[in-house]
Order: structure tokens, then C-alpha cells, then sequence
């Protein structure tokens, strides 16, 4: 059994055996430029006559905005920019700490959001170009926020 999608770039599949069927998992994670829609194949075989094949569909919604810093972490924003609320996630990292950071270097927000993914609401927020800071132990990621007018 196999699976394949060409068009994300991040497309992997888990295959594996439980209770003596074959099961697969696929996730990706999308990168800018990959809003649409995909068509993933799968196709498994006995080895008894033809395989049998399917195929799904996936709609990556955008705008998303990926951006990569220290150490090749990716957080994506989206949407990126935003009037009043945007949603931020860090592949499969739960940050211990995420901060939001004003073009000045000025802190103003500093939480724990104990999940990978969160809702930020930026609607108190002045138009402008923010940072959002994800940390866990050593690993550390940044993006820039567009917060437009409201």
C-alpha cells in the first residue's frame, strides 16, 4: 500500500501494520504557493490480481504565510496580514512561550498557549509590522505579523 501527493511539497506517509492490516498516514504541512486544491492516490495490492486505487481531495485555504528562521523552524501565520484575529501554528511544536513583539522590540504580549496551533486576537493592535516569538528549550522560531487597518 502506498500513497502519494506531488503537489505538497511536505507530503508524507506512514505505512504500517496493525492487527495485520496495512494502514496508512499521511500529513503535510503546506508552504506559500500550495492554496488549492491537491489530489492525493493511494493504491495497495494483495498481489492477486489489479491494485485497487482511490484518490481524495485536499484544499489548502490562503493566504498562508510561511516564514523560516533560526534553524530552519517554520511557523505559519494565516491570514498574514490581518484586521483582527489570525491563526499561528509551529508544525507539530506545543511552544512553552509565544511572545509578540512590536517593530520597536517592545513586548507586548507573552503567553503559553499549549497547543501547536492558536488563535491570536490583534484587533486592540495598532496597524503595523509585528513578530511573533515561538520558544521551546532550545528551539526557537519568528515570523512577521501585518496587522492592517480596522
Amino acid at each position: 500500500a502506498y500513497s502519494t501527493c506531488s503537489s505538497l511539497t511536505n507530503y508524507t506517509v506512514a505505512n504500517q501494520t496493525v492487527d495485520g492490516s496495512h494502514v496508512l498516514t499521511s500529513t503535510f504541512i503546506p508552504v506559500e504557493g500550495e492554496e488549492g486544491l491537491h489530489t492525493m492516490y493511494f493504491q495497495a495490492s494483495t498481489g492477486i490480481g489489479l491494485p485497487s486505487t482511490t484518490q481524495r481531495y485536499i484544499k489548502v485555504n490562503g493566504p498562508l504565510a510561511v516564514v523560516e528562521h533560526i534553524r530552519g523552524e517554520t511557523i505559519f501565520i494565516t491570514p498574514n496580514p490581518t484586521t483582527d484575529e489570525t491563526r499561528i501554528a509551529w508544525g507539530a511544536f506545543v511552544a512553552g512561550e509565544a511572545q509578540l513583539i512590536d517593530a520597536q522590540g517592545r513586548m507586548l504580549k507573552r503567553w503559553q498557549p499549549g497547543t501547536p496551533s492558536f488563535n491570536l486576537s490583534v484587533a486592540d493592535l495598532p496597524p503595523g509590522i509585528y513578530t511573533v516569538r515561538l520558544l521551546k528549550g532550545d528551539r526557537t522560531a519568528a515570523a512577521r505579523l501585518a496587522v492592517g487597518t480596522h
